[in-house]
């Protein structure tokens, strides 16, 4: 985690990690005094870090969040006002910090003080938490460990749950660490590596605020937090008392779950929200068939990739398409104000599944949402709800698909018909062919494995959509619902939907290295199983 942020021996406004550190100053402060969020708009000046300099946060904004203990809790206490009629996803970690604290006292339900895991999983069920409140129960579920150890509140073990004081510790312990990315070397007046005492007070009397306008209120934060920041790593001789260095400001940063994660996933979350329909099928084709295609089905923070890879095999073909929309049956709001499906599988005809649509923080969880609808998250969820038995009133039911891709259960519930599995290395390359060439004329699905038995390999038993085929030139199309990878590489160069090509030798190692095909993580793909049904 130390690496989050570069504390080089020059972290002065024109170097990366204190260039980060100023963007996010700038957008916090701003934020602060405006309740704006999203991008700058094409009236205002962007500088190179893609911050708007005409709305340079006056002193007294920047003092909010700098001031004592960084961005305060009444700072956040009002960034979470601010916000309170916009339920908007946003796109930035530092705009989720006010909701993470607004919406504590709803996911605390026994009101004892503590976020716990139980609570956070009800949070999940909750359809009341739309767009950014959905992304803050997200995070707060996904991070939970990393988030309860930011500060020091329980007796022994820090494991009850996540605190108001540990999102304000969290908030304190990020604005610290970018303050020193901002100034270490400007307060650093007789570059000893050491931020005295003395130092930080003459940097917090700067006189000359144009060489840097952070200058003053990073010292004031740095000073606020020096007997723990100078404790933070043992670089001294004898007593921590000399000073801050660069490297009790990593270790200090380890306090808290590491920010590229952080700033990773809640930019995912938010496209997630912002890119999916609240509708069954796409509101913008009028064909429901259009909207059933394998670029909708990605998979979502589960390895349920054997039954995604089957419902994109599907949804590749004219057959499939139709049996797909088939399943689904739209049953509008009910009376209770919930909105319901029902889901016939071919493999359990007499046995319809009733679905409550995901809430927005499962849908940022599950499978991915696109502009084509939500018809995958829904067939993923009645899935969910066959193998457990039932929908689930204390924690998300799609839990129970975790690490379910070695299975063909799915497969047979698709489709209503035996599923198989072969070995590609002892089965000969004319077989396979027709094999391939009946599943997609009939609409049924079709993948291949990787189960770990070659050379290299991405992980074990992974499953790759199979939706096409190039009689040809003797390629498979493949989908991988994990989405592209820029790691793709050769003629075939797969993009964002994760569709690429294959030799269907693909065994034939001298021809995958010459032709440069790879899978998404970049290792040669060496592919072991072909799953279909009879």
């Amino acid at each position: 985690m130390a690496d989050d942020i570069e504390l080089s021996n020059d972290t002065r406004a024109d170097t990366p990690g204190a260039a980060e550190a100023q963007s996010r100053f700038l957008h916090e402060a701003k934020d602060l005094s405006s309740g704006s969020h999203g991008p700058a708009t094409s009236g205002d000046k962007v500088d190179s870090a893609g911050d708007p300099t005409n709305n340079f946060p006056s002193e007294n904004n920047l003092m909010a969040m700098l001031d004592g203990q960084g961005r305060t809790e009444a700072a956040l206490e009002s960034a979470a006002l601010q916000s309170d009629s916009d339920r908007s996803p946003v796109s930035e970690f530092d705009d989720l910090l006010p909701e993470m604290k607004k919406i504590f006292p709803k996911v605390d339900l026994d009101n004892n003080g503590y976020a716990s895991q139980a609570e956070l999983d009800k949070a999940m069920l909750n359809p009341n938490f739309k767009g950014r409140e959905a992304q803050a129960v997200y995070v707060m579920r996904q991070f939970r460990e990393g988030i309860q150890n930011c500060n020091n509140d329980e007796w022994g073990p820090e494991n009850d749950g996540i605190t108001l004081a540990d999102i304000n510790a969290l908030a304190r312990i990020k604005s610290t660490v970018d303050a020193g990315a901002l100034s270490f070397d400007d307060i650093d007046s007789d570059k000893n590596g050491f931020l005295s005492p003395a130092e930080l007070k003459t940097a917090m009397s700067n006189e000359k605020p144009n060489e840097n306008p952070f200058l003053a209120k990073s010292a004031k934060l740095l000073f606020s937090e020096l007997n723990d920041l100078q404790a933070a790593s043992n670089d001294e001789l004898g007593p921590e008392n000399d000073g801050i260095t660069k490297d009790d400001l990593k270790v200090y940063q380890d306090k808290i779950p590491s920010r590229s994660n952080l700033s990773i996933t809640v930019s995912e979350s938010f496209t997630a929200l912002h890119n999916g329909t609240n509708t069954l099928f796409s509101d913008r084709m009028s064909n429901p068939l259009d909207s059933i295609n394998p670029s909708a089905v990605f998979l979502g923070k589960i390895d349920d990739c054997g039954f995604m890879s089957d419902l994109a095999s599907m949804a590749a073909t004219d057959k499939g398409k139709l049996q797909i929309k088939d399943m689904l049956q739209d049953n509008g709001i009910q009376s209770n104000g919930v909105h319901t499906y029902t889901v016939t599988f071919p493999g359990q005809k007499n046995n319809p599944i009733t679905v409550v649509e995901p809430t927005d923080a499962q849908k940022i969880e599950y499978a991915k949402q696109t502009m084509f609808g939500m018809w995958p998250s829904i067939l993923e969820k009645a899935y969910a709800q066959y193998k457990s038995g039932g929908d689930n009133n204390k924690m998300p039911v799609q839990e129970v698909l975790k690490d379910s891709s070695k299975t063909l259960e799915g497969m047979q519930l698709l489709s209503g018909k035996a599923a198989k599995q072969i070995s590609l290395e002892s089965t000969n390359k004319e077989l396979v062919e027709k094999t391939i060439l009946k599943s997609l004329s009939d609409g049924n699905p079709i993948s291949v494995s990787q189960l770990g038995h070659g050379i290299k390999f991405d992980y074990n038993s992974h499953r790759y959509a199979i939706i096409g085929y190039d009689p040809e030139k003797q390629e498979i199309v493949l989908k991988d619902t994990e989405g592209g990878h820029p790691a793709f590489a050769g003629p075939n160069k797969g993009g964002a939907d994760g569709i690429f090509r294959l030799p269907l030798g693909n065994r034939d190692r001298e021809r995958i290295e010459r032709d440069g095909f790879f899978s998404p993580s970049g290792n040669f793909m060496n592919l072991d199983a072909l799953n279909y049904v009879e």
